[in-house]
């Protein structure tokens, strides 16, 4: 038998008393065969029940990834070890059923043991009614559901498409996971955009978390929304109804503002006064019944998101995760109809050109479209909100309202000490976190991850501006940040980077995954870095990441990254096949990308499909190559004469697809063509001083460099180094590795052009250098020649 801590922090400061766990382990190839051979253990040597599903096997068939659940107990900010026993001699004990799923005439109940939920595909969504001890939360009569509003005032419901109904896309003795889907309908306008609503429910608990989606596949090139809604309408009495709701700062020792439910009210999430590289300070407001701006006491920053409505009775909880990151949301009540307002109308104050700052301003972006515009959703566009509901019996105070909200807020984090997933091999071969030996270069790393400015709003969260092409441009997911970030989080256990990598994820899987497209060529891919929504013209297989999201899944265990991943994979896999014909040239990134992208596929799968794809792309890669290891890079149109010299930057993507390739294959061929290029890179790629240029231009001037080249072609050097045994890769790479760091100790510190400062590093740079310095770091430091800064 072998051992694994898992280590857990409660960081909101509340008791969690069986809450929801869900968190994926990599093994090491070899290390265990069967995920039924593993048991955890908590730090009283008691069993904890728990669910183990295999979601990725090695080449040999042992386990890469096993997804765990189990429910932990722990006091507020208590840190607490599990243990995690596995090996061939380990078993452990089945939990108990905890759920059970009944069908009548398609409608489902839900019991979790303590609630019953009941789903319809005729009655209001997302729920028909919730029922606790024999107490019915919802009213029977109601007006609830999920709503949209287009620019023209018509108003659209939610319907569920009956020939699919309610699936059940899992169901174990902790958790299910139901979906059904749809069109918005009208009676007098027929029907416009489709949705998803998913339900997760776990045993033994009264809340639900809803993801609801919506989802532009109309055949127009855009839908504009007005409104965008969910609503309960609530089964409390006329007498004392009392609201709880969450605040930023309060008055000390309290968890909520109490307001009366006797009137109308509205609760505005509007757009807050943004600082470069944070949400700074957050604008709200309060409406009375006469919608005229009012005061809550209590009140002194800012809402976080989640109400409480009850009559001491029974009660609901809402919240709405990243409620204030995604703005403008807005929450309304009078009493008995609970809404949300995942998009509220806006109002004519909001579009007042004065409340935006200078910093946004200057570069004349419109940023208003998210505080007093419609939110255009371009075809192929989603969105989702993902939504607590906690039924509750008596009141919310009694039912510990806050405690459950700022649960929901902030998940628990296990954390696995960063050897491991060195050892493990889940993230490549990179350097485990090395803060006593490498103090100066691990801060650095931390630094930059605070040097990049962050986007906020509904369409804009997860996502980051890049300042150094011209006019400003979304990133659109560049480099795959959800993969940097990831990497960060595996070696440091740090949340922050945890954080950013969900919102990138769910920003990408929205907003820059293209859900529907009549071109082919187009559906399935990826929108490249555009603007000003996100949705360019550009979709190339030099711009499709999905490791990050492969990666994401693994993790967390979040299906819909898993599904886009392989969505993405086949958009490239049918550009692969339309483009065989053209023969070899344009840009090595469009054959590094793809092998990138196709290899994570096939280690994700098993499916051969994806790396017989990959054999096309480096049969080209070796016919293109020059004698000295050169990619020459065509001028102008991907056909045209190779007038360009190679270029670097390009080289190092291909060499870190080609890397993949090697690793799964072991093909000798693709080995020579790998060391001749990365040859090639170190003694005719860089400048006379040792750093790697851009590009040659067609009269051979070297031109700029690039911020934090060095650290993504750091990969290709530390493998071929691995390959050869020639120090001199790493030589040059650290040589690199060093100036770049030097660069990137200035990444918050603010350029003097602008009065509020812009980054120095933009977040398609942190993505980049992070993709490729932990692997040049590993190799420098096994062959012990890495030096602090």
């Amino acid at each position: 038998m072998q051992t694994l801590d898992i280590t857990i922090e409660e960081t909101a400061g509340v008791a969690r008393r069986a809450w929801p766990v869900m968190h994926g382990v990599p093994f090491p190839e070899g290390g265990l065969e069967s995920g039924e051979n593993v048991r955890l253990v908590a730090d009283d040597d008691e069993e904890v029940p728990c669910v183990a599903k295999v979601t990725c096997r090695h080449p040999d068939g042992s386990v890469q990834w096993l997804l765990l659940e189990y429910q932990a107990d722990l006091a507020p900010q208590e840190t607490k070890t599990y243990r995690l026993d596995y090996g061939d001699d380990v078993s452990r004990e089945d939990p108990e059923e905890g759920i059970k799923i009944s069908e009548e005439e398609g409608d489902l109940t839900v019991s979790t043991g303590a609630a019953e939920f009941i789903l319809s595909q005729d009655g209001p969504l997302p729920f028909v009614q919730v029922t606790i001890n024999d107490k019915d939360v919802l009213a029977e009569e109601s007006h609830a559901g999920c709503y949209l509003q287009t620019e023209n005032g018509a108003t659209y419901q939610a319907a569920v498409n009956k020939e699919r109904g309610f699936v059940v896309e899992e169901h174990n003795p902790l958790r299910a996971v139901l979906k059904c889907s749809g069109k918005h309908s009208a009676e007098a306008d027929g029907k416009v955009i489709d949705f998803e609503l998913r339900y997760i429910f776990f045993a033994g608990k009264s809340h639900a978390e809803v993801y609801y989606s919506v989802i532009n596949k109309e055949p127009a090139p855009q839908v504009v929304i007005a409104q965008l809604s969910m609503s309960f309408m609530l089964n409390l009495g006329e007498e004392d109804r009392m609201g709880l709701v969450g605040a930023d700062i309060i008055y000390p020792g309290r968890g909520s503002v109490s307001v009366r439910l006797d009137k109308r009210f509205a609760l505005r999430q509007e757009m807050p006064p943004l600082t470069p590289g944070a949400l700074g300070g957050t604008v709200f407001r309060t409406y009375d019944d006469q919608g005229k701006p009012t005061h809550v006491p209590g009140f002194r920053s800012a809402l976080r998101g989640w109400i409480d409505c009850s009559d001491g009775r029974v009660g609901l909880t809402t919240h709405i995760y990243d409620f204030r990151q995604q703005f403008p949301k807005q929450i309304y009540s009078d009493g008995r109809l609970l809404r949300l307002d995942l998009f509220p109308l806006p109002r004519p104050e909001d579009a007042a050109g004065d409340r935006f700052p200078q910093w946004l301003q200057h570069r004349d972006r419109d940023f208003r479209r998210i505080a007093g515009r419609p939110l255009v959703l371009h075809q192929g566009m989603a969105k989702t909100h993902r939504i607590l509901c906690y039924f509750h019996e008596g009141s919310g105070e009694d039912a510990k309202a806050v405690e459950v909200a700022k649960a929901f807020d902030t998940p628990l984090l296990p954390v696995i000490n960063s050897n491991w997933y060195a050892r493990s091999g889940a993230f490549g071969d990179i350097m485990s976190f090395k803060p006593e030996k490498y103090p100066f270069m691990e801060q650095t790393l931390r630094d930059m991850f605070f040097g990049f400015k962050r986007a906020f709003g509904i369409l804009d969260y997860g996502d980051c501006e890049s300042y150094l092409s011209e006019g400003g441009q979304w990133n659109n997911g560049e480099y795959d940040m959800t993969r940097a970030a990831l990497l960060q989080f595996a070696r440091t256990g740090e949340r922050q980077y945890f954080t950013w990598a969900y919102a990138s994820a769910i920003h990408l899987l929205d907003v820059d995954h293209i859900h529907y497209h009549e071109d082919p060529m187009k559906l399935g891919g990826v929108f490249a870095h555009s603007y000003p929504d996100h949705a360019g013209p550009a979709v190339s297989v030099s711009h499709m990441w999905t490791e990050g999201l492969f990666d994401f899944y693994f993790l967390t265990g979040h299906r819909s990254a898993f599904k886009t991943a392989l969505a993405i994979t086949d958009n490239i896999m049918r550009r692969v096949e339309r483009d065989k014909s053209r023969g070899v040239g344009g840009s090595v990134r469009n054959f590094g990308w793809p092998l990138v992208a196709l290899t994570s596929a096939y280690k994700a799968t098993g499916q051969e499909r994806f790396l017989d794809a990959c054999k096309k792309l480096v049969e080209d890669l070796s016919h293109w190559q020059g004698e000295d290891g050169e990619w020459k890079e065509p001028l102008g149109e991907p056909d045209g004469i190779h007038d360009r010299r190679g270029t670097p930057f390009m080289t190092g993507i291909g060499l870190a697809g080609l890397k993949r390739y090697i690793l799964l294959t072991n093909d000798e061929n693709a080995k020579d063509v790998f060391v001749k290029a990365a040859r090639w890179l170190i003694e005719r790629g860089t400048l006379p001083q040792g750093i790697f240029y851009y590009r040659r231009q067609e009269h051979h001037e070297w031109s700029h460099t690039i911020p934090l080249t060095g650290c993504l072609i750091g990969e290709g050097l530390a493998f071929a180094y691995d390959l050869t045994h020639d120090r001199k890769f790493l030589e040059v790479g650290l040589r690199n590795l060093r100036y770049d760091m030097m660069y990137a100790r200035q990444s918050s510190i603010h350029s003097t052009n602008s009065p509020y400062g812009e980054p120095k590093v933009d977040g398609k740079f942190y993505a980049q250098a992070l993709r490729g310095v932990f692997n040049l770091m590993r190799a420098a430091d096994e062959a012990g020649i890495l030096e602090d800064i």
